[in-house]
């Protein structure tokens, strides 16, 4: 069997992005490691004991380029119900966060929002 062990994005504010996740997806940290010779850092942070998020941060890091771009396009997180759904993207929009697509339903009949954290990735959240 394979199974993805883990995605992992770049940021050059790893803490903002550590807590953003922690207070809004009850993520937990998980270990950290450095690469000394490039300057690299890096943590994970956990989602229901399986699913891990590496954080990163590096020298030299571009802003990303305006969306619609190739490669990773949203990260989803499920949250049980509609009414959860409308409950964070309100908390979410209520802490700073840019709206990206307010609470619908989708053409497939799905439930979800969209918003953007700290550093401009996609968070999709769905029933």
């Amino acid at each position: 069997m394979k199974v993805i062990n883990h995605i992992a994005v770049y940021s050059r504010d790893p803490a903002r992005l550590e807590r953003f996740y922690r207070n809004y997806f009850y993520a937990s940290r998980d270990g950290g490691c450095g690469g000394p010779k490039t300057g690299c850092q890096s943590f994970f942070l956990r989602f229901d004991d399986e699913v891990r998020l590496e954080v990163i941060a590096r020298p030299g890091l571009r802003d990303r380029p305006p969306e619609p771009a190739v490669g990773l396009a949203y990260l989803a997180f499920s949250v049980g119900s509609e009414s959860e759904v409308d409950s964070l993207t309100a908390a979410l929009v209520k802490g700073g966060q840019p709206m990206i697509a307010p609470p619908h339903k989708t053409g497939s009949g799905r439930y979800e929002s969209c918003v953007a954290d700290p550093d401009g990735n996609r968070i999709r959240i769905t029933v």
